[in-house]
Formats: structure tokens, C-alpha cells, sequence
């Protein structure tokens, strides 16, 4: 849990996706790589992105938190994170 690896998110957009742009350029500024666009069996747009993080408890927690701070700003909400299993 201690060790750095690339930490995967996924978003969709609540409220159509007209501040898409703006979100990207937040998210790209803080060191995430956005990859294209994803849609749930809803039909609903969303985005996954990543950056390398450690999942700790308390580092995960923080980034998070403010991850779906940052998002509802921009219409969207939050889906969870993934990673893979790393063994040192």
C-alpha cells in the first residue's frame, strides 16, 4: 500500500458534459493523464484518468475527498479508483 502505482479514477457527468473542457485542464494541471471518453450502460458520458499515487489509507482518503470536491464543481460525480496489486 506504500508503494507508488498508477491509481485509475472514473467520472461521469451529472449534468451533461459542457464543462468537460475546464475539468480536463484542472485535472491535466494536476498531473493526471485523461484518457477517452467512457459512457455507462445508461448511457451516461464519464472519463477515467490516472496519476501515479501511493493507495495508502490516508493518502487515498485525501485525494478522494477532494476529487469529488473538484468534480461536482464541474458537474460531474465521482465513480471510485482502482489499481493493480503490487508486491515489493
Amino acid at each position: 500500500m506504500h508503494l507508488a502505482r498508477a491509481i485509475e479514477h472514473k467520472l461521469f457527468f451529472s449534468n451533461g458534459d459542457e464543462k468537460q473542457d475546464e475539468l480536463i485542464s484542472r485535472l491535466e494541471a494536476q498531473g493526471f493523464k485523461v484518457q477517452p471518453e467512457i459512457e455507462s450502460e445508461e448511457g451516461i458520458k464519464g472519463l477515467k484518468f490516472y496519476r501515479i499515487d501511493k493507495p495508502f489509507y490516508h493518502d487515498i482518503d485525501e485525494l478522494t475527498l477532494y476529487l469529488i470536491d473538484l468534480l461536482e464543481e464541474h458537474g460531474a460525480s465521482y465513480d471510485g479508483w482502482e489499481t493493480s496489486v503490487v508486491k515489493s
